[in-house]
């Protein structure tokens, strides 16, 4: 999603993918399937695309890259949270590997 979808009042969607909402999609949906077999078997395969991008957008030096702006109020009042492209997509793989690859 594009900080755009505040100020417009209707979603506008990022051009490309961003690693901060992909690891909190991922987040969530692990959250939501936590202790249902049947519900972490179907959301295996979309899990597995989420964390195969955000290791494909992890930068040599370890960081993720800083994309657009995640953070918007009062529909035009933008924040960056520069941790956050960091922390999340490491918690979300980090989830991802203790449910899925331990």
């Amino acid at each position: 999603e594009s900080y755009l979808s505040s100020s417009m009042k209707v979603y506008s969607e990022a051009d490309e993918s961003q690693v901060v909402h992909t690891a909190w999609a991922m987040l969530g949906i692990l959250a939501g399937t936590e202790g249902d077999a049947v519900s972490q078997a179907k959301a295996r395969p979309a899990l597995e695309r989420a964390a195969s991008f955000l290791l494909s957008a992890q930068m040599d030096d370890g960081d993720f890259p800083q994309q657009l702006i995640c953070g918007v109020f009062n529909h035009n009042c933008m924040i960056t949270y520069a941790n956050y492209r960091n922390i999340f997509p490491i918690w979300a793989l980090g989830e991802y590997r203790r449910r899925y690859l331990v």
